[in-house]
């Protein structure tokens, strides 16, 4: 019944310490294996999720520390960190109206808030031990929130643009989150209960929706999506078991709408979905159930 809950949450989303003077990477957006600002190409065959660049914040070992630098106006930023030593949060706002929140439980913590731009919110939960969670929000009314508990996961989340919404929901040990969203309404979404998975999300251009669900060990989604003119992608990917890889690349063109939809059961299970659109539309849909399947799907204008 989760699954198919999952499957329809997709479903309605589709049709319904750094120094202020120094802005956020650009994000990263993947087209045809070729990174827009030169970071690790997505080979879909192997489905790679890009490794996060951690920043270093130096607390002695045993200290908690906060750091909070504000420029601009109205700008409200709150770090909480208790029952735990060695925890980091620095939090950086340039602009007017943005909010950053951060709560910290555990030990060996850090997270990272850059935000410039006007109304602007940022939340971070994390719980367990050595949690890394980093947003860097360029532009207007965007909504970052990230949620880590156990141990030893990663989540960075980059957004440039208006009214773009990115969650990440990591439960487990070494799990990896990466979301990237230029442009505007773009909605993302992760979802990770487990040991070591990784999930990447690249949105570019507006109203795309994307949703990642994965339960188990070792599995792996990439999500890339571009839209341009009436264009309308949405992607939903629910995998539960271990070793099961997805890859959904999406381009639609002026009046093109792709949709892609991927569950995947069992173990080593590997999915390729490559869709574009101009004039007409591609829609995708992929079961597999065992193990060692392999599904590949592509469509063109």
């Amino acid at each position: 019944m989760k699954v198919v809950k999952n499957i329809f949450l997709g479903i309605a989303l589709a049709v319904s310490g750094v120094a202020l003077a120094q802005a956020p990477a650009p994000v990263s957006i993947v087209k045809d294996g070729v990174s827009s600002v030169g970071r690790t190409p997505i080979d879909c065959a192997d489905c790679e999720v890009d490794q996060i660049d951690k920043k270093f914040m130096d607390t002695d070992g045993y200290e908690n520390k906060v750091a909070i630098q504000q420029v601009g106006g109205t700008n409200q930023a709150f770090a909480r960190q208790k029952n735990g030593i060695n925890n980091g949060a620095s939090i950086n706002q340039d602009g007017v109206d943005n909010y950053a929140r951060t709560a910290q439980f555990g030990n060996d913590h850090r997270v990272f808030v850059t935000q410039y731009g006007e109304g602007n919110t940022g939340r971070t939960l994390q719980r367990g031990r050595g949690q890394y969670a980093e947003q860097n929000v360029v532009g207007e009314f965007n909504n970052a929130s990230i949620r880590q508990y156990r141990r030893r996961n990663e989540a960075i989340q980059n957004q440039e643009g208006t009214y773009n919404v990115v969650s990440a929901y990591q439960r487990g040990v070494e799990n990896v989150s990466v979301q990237n969203q230029s442009g505007a309404y773009n909605s993302a979404e992760v979802v990770q209960n487990g040991n070591a998975n990784a999930a990447q999300q690249n949105q570019l251009g507006t109203y795309n929706f994307a949703n990642a669900y994965q339960t188990g060990a070792g599995n792996v989604s990439v999500q890339s999506q571009e839209t341009a003119d009436d264009g309308c992608n949405f992607s939903t990917t629910n995998q539960e078991g271990e070793s099961n890889t997805s890859c959904v690349d999406q381009f639609a063109g002026a009046g093109g709408l792709n949709c892609s939809l991927v569950n995947q059961f069992g173990a080593e299970n590997s999915t390729v979905v490559d869709q574009n659109a101009m004039n007409a539309t591609n829609n995708s849909c992929v079961l597999q159930v065992g193990v060692m399947n392999k599904a590949q799907v592509i469509q063109g204008k």
